[in-house]
């Protein structure tokens, strides 16, 4: 029992650890999937000081009904690489695809002066500072509150 335990940390390790991994990355976006913010995104984000933000492609249904689920893919793959970009202003970011449409960005700066304005028709956004003692799990569901809040104020309905 012990030497499995073992084997089994160890081909965790490895296996979480390979960069081009399928299993903690998304295969359209490129960004980090659900699967690695339950094995790495949680742990790593806990006892931590983070911006957690929370954000959702508006009418996205409506764009792959009437556009195709290839144009749909499309803005998936820019909006992930958009965030990724992000990288670029705070070296220390994480982007998760949370599945569908919605993303989760942790960061060292408040991002939403950074897609507050042009975009507030595509996009929702809810922005949680995470202290410390706050866990992870705790504070995605406040961003993600925040997000429909926002949602719900702007009453966020693009022309298509």
């Amino acid at each position: 029992m012990h030497k499995m335990n073992f084997l089994e940390k160890l081909v965790e390790k490895v296996y979480f650890n390979i960069p081009d991994n399928l299993a903690i990355y998304d295969q359209l976006t490129k960004v980090y999937n659900s699967n690695w913010l339950l094995r790495v995104g949680y742990k790593k984000y806990n006892n931590k000081k983070a911006y957690v933000t929370m954000i959702d492609l508006n009418n996205f249904k409506k764009i792959n009904d009437l556009a195709g689920h290839t144009m749909g893919n499309g803005l998936l793959i820019a909006v992930g690489q958009q965030l990724l970009s992000l990288k670029y202003i705070d070296n220390d970011i994480d982007v998760c695809r949370m599945g569908g449409d919605e993303f989760v960005i942790f960061s060292n700066i408040d991002i939403s002066v950074l897609i507050n304005g042009d975009n507030s028709n595509l996009i929702s956004y809810g922005v949680y500072y995470k202290e410390p003692d706050v866990i992870t799990e705790a504070a995605i569901k406040i961003a993600d509150h925040n997000m429909y809040t926002y949602k719900k104020k702007n009453k966020t309905v693009a022309n298509i």
